[in-house]
């Protein structure tokens, strides 16, 4: 077989004439050559297929890696996120704490700082609340913010963007820088919003020790008060001891209620100092002119007036006779000044009854005189419920009157009816 495959490959092959161990030498080179040309090129392509398998091998890798980082600059971005979030929580509470704390101290301590020892007692606190106010002013960039207002440039982030694994190596790539990115400029926003709450919070922390000064110098300032109002009355005081007491523990944030509470107590014992010691100069005002009209009475000799005529005793008096079966009597211009004249003295004398005289001119004469009764009908009735009284009423033999009234100092109206005929 050996033999034959020689024979056919050197048939093939014009060669020269050669010596035996020449022409053997020849054909085995021969196909050696013919060997490693074709070892060359089967190594030559398995050489190729290793090559193409080994890039998409690379580029596997390589878009795993991207989607790693993408993935990890996303969690950063994230949490960057979540601290800028909980960093604009922290400005908007100090903010809306340090507003109110503002408003609070200008209605209810500035306003009344009369109460509170003047300008002086509260000049530390409205320092205090003034810088507290140019802080907030700095921060909204207006002169007075409210609650509403809106602070310039401390809005949330922008939302993130998602990983998605099948996007391509270089967008994902890029999208990790871009996340990179997010993830710095969210930390620097939150220490510039820090930095603008730590602001704050230092500025509410001031007034607040400010506050917590003048509470305490309050009890001092409650005694002064009540030394120069010792009119007020005991409820009021109790109501100040009470608003004092409740700064024990109290925080900085209640601060500005309770001392608002406190000076409305105080305007309290103010009010009823002043509404007492107008009480007693009034009392005051009210004796010196009743002494005063008594004096002027007994220097005169009369009661200062002439007293009130009074028709309604005689109509009430004749209502009494008819209902006795007796005849009406008239009306005496006589009995009646006479009645005045008497009536002035008793209240001028202001201590007791006494009888008159005859005012002459009269045949048949009689008197009532009575003192405390507010009208005709008490009077009558007063008399008519006394034996000796009723019997002047009812005389058969008197045929006119005459009635009149005066009031003394003290307000005790004197009355006195005489008869006649």
């Amino acid at each position: 077989m050996g033999e034959e495959s020689t024979s056919l490959l050197e048939a093939a092959v014009e060669t020269p004439t050669h010596s035996g161990d020449e022409a053997v030498g020849a054909v085995r080179k021969r196909r050696l050559t013919r060997r490693g040309i074709a070892i060359a090129i089967v190594g030559a392509l398995v050489i190729a297929g290793g090559t193409v398998g080994g890039v998409a091998w690379a580029n596997q890798i390589a878009h795993e890696n991207a989607v790693a980082d993408a993935e990890a600059a996303h969690a950063a971005a994230a949490h960057a996120a979540a601290a800028h979030r909980a960093t604009l929580v922290w400005l908007d509470t100090s903010v809306d704490a340090g507003i109110a704390l503002r408003d609070s101290v200008a209605t209810g301590v500035l306003a009344r700082q009369d109460l509170l020892g003047g300008g002086g007692g509260v000049a530390a606190v409205a320092e205090s609340s003034t810088d507290l106010g140019a802080t907030l002013a700095e921060l909204f960039g207006v002169d007075a913010p409210t609650i509403d207002s809106v602070i310039p440039d401390a809005g949330p982030l922008p939302e993130l963007a998602s990983v998605d694994p099948e996007l391509g190596t270089d967008q994902l790539t890029a999208l990790a820088a871009e996340l990179v990115g997010y993830s710095r400029e969210a930390d620097e926003s939150r220490e510039g919003l820090a930095a603008r709450a730590a602001e704050v919070d230092t500025a509410i922390g001031a007034l607040g020790h400010e506050l917590g000064a003048l509470a305490s110098s309050l009890p001092q300032v409650n005694q002064a008060l009540l030394e120069g109002h010792t009119l007020a009355s005991a409820e009021a005081k109790a109501t100040a001891a009470g608003a004092l007491a409740s700064f024990d523990g109290a925080s900085d944030a209640s601060l500005p209620g309770l001392i608002e509470a406190y000076a409305t107590a105080a305007s309290g014992i103010v009010a009823s100092h002043d509404a007492e010691a107008a009480r007693i100069a009034a009392e005051a005002a009210r004796v010196a002119a009743e002494e005063a009209a008594k004096k002027a009475r007994r220097s005169t000799g009369g009661g200062g007036g002439t007293g009130t005529q009074q028709r309604g005793v005689l109509s009430e008096s004749n209502a009494q006779r008819a209902a006795n079966g007796l005849g009406a009597l008239s009306w005496n211009g006589t009995l009646a000044a006479a009645a005045c004249t008497w009536a002035s003295k008793l209240a001028a004398a202001d201590g007791g009854l006494s009888h008159s005289k005859n005012p002459g001119g009269f045949g048949w004469w009689g008197e009532n005189v009575a003192s405390g009764y507010g009208s005709v009908s008490a009077a009558v009735n007063g008399w008519m419920n006394s034996p000796d009284h009723r019997a002047n009423i009812l005389r058969p033999q008197f045929t006119l009157m005459g009635a009149c009234s005066m009031d003394a100092a003290d307000g005790t109206r004197y009355w006195v009816q005489q008869f006649g005929s």
